[in-house]
């Protein structure tokens, strides 16, 4: 054999073996299509899936809160010796007190009642399923007409923590004083103060010292407020000397 004739041998070999490296190539590469597709099926599916699931879970939750809201309210824990409702449902279910104050609450605020019965959640709350309406739970009307069952989570989360910025601002705007945050205790039944003609919450308690009390559901109330509490805090300064402590508390 030639030399030529070696080296047209060793030419076609290599074509031949860099096609079949080719087509393996191709073959790996639409076999790995195939892969990723059915993968992101899967996925997709595993996803409807728990998102089905989920809801379930939400309704669950919802018929829980409804059915402790009754014994709460008929004191129906009491046949069983429990001295509250939150020993109640630790004990027989595992429930953490705040878990326990959240489903009431959502209960006491967004429920449709008969008297005293719990027939339902309000029409513009059904939507929202358990999670959402504990985020809701404290938070005044004209948050919640911004709000949209079609929001996440976590949108949700993320507008009111600019909701709670925007009152911390227009507080300050009214301080003299030093302002406190204070977290809410979750482990509380929510109260329901009076109101005065305005709308606005208005109580003065006498402790230790003096106090005044002012709670608001919006800005607009605040604003309301400006004056009062303008004048508290001078007249605590002229009457004390020293200068006076505001607090702040905003709860959700």
């Amino acid at each position: 054999m030639t030399n030529t004739s070696k080296k047209v041998r060793t030419f076609e070999q290599k074509k031949k073996t860099t096609t079949v490296a080719k087509q393996m190539k191709e073959v790996a590469k639409t076999n790995q299509a195939k892969i990723q597709a059915e993968d992101k099926r899967l996925y997709k599916n595993c996803v409807t899936a728990i998102q089905k699931e989920y809801q379930k879970v939400e309704m669950s939750s919802l018929k829980i809160a409804f059915l402790l809201h009754k014994v709460y309210k008929k004191k129906l824990y009491k046949i069983d010796s429990y001295k509250n409702i939150y020993d109640f449902a630790k004990d027989k279910f595992e429930l953490a007190r705040g878990t326990t104050s959240n489903f009431i609450n959502i209960c006491e605020r967004f429920g449709v009642f008969d008297e005293e019965n719990l027939l339902d959640i309000r029409d513009d709350m059904k939507d929202y399923g358990i999670s959402k309406l504990t985020l809701l739970l404290n938070c005044p009307d004209s948050f919640l007409d911004q709000c949209d069952p079609s929001m996440s989570v976590r949108e949700i989360r993320e507008m009111k923590r600019e909701y709670t910025d925007m009152l911390e601002t227009a507080i300050t705007d009214l301080k003299e004083g030093d302002i406190h945050d204070i977290d809410a205790d979750e482990s509380d039944i929510m109260s329901k103060p009076a109101c005065d003609e305005d709308g606005v919450i208005l109580d003065i308690s006498k402790t230790a010292k003096d106090m005044l009390v002012c709670s608001v559901s919006d800005y607009d109330e605040l604003l309301k407020l400006k004056e009062v509490i303008e004048d508290a805090l001078k007249d605590a300064k002229k009457t004390t000397g020293k200068k006076p402590h505001l607090e702040v508390k905003i709860v959700f």
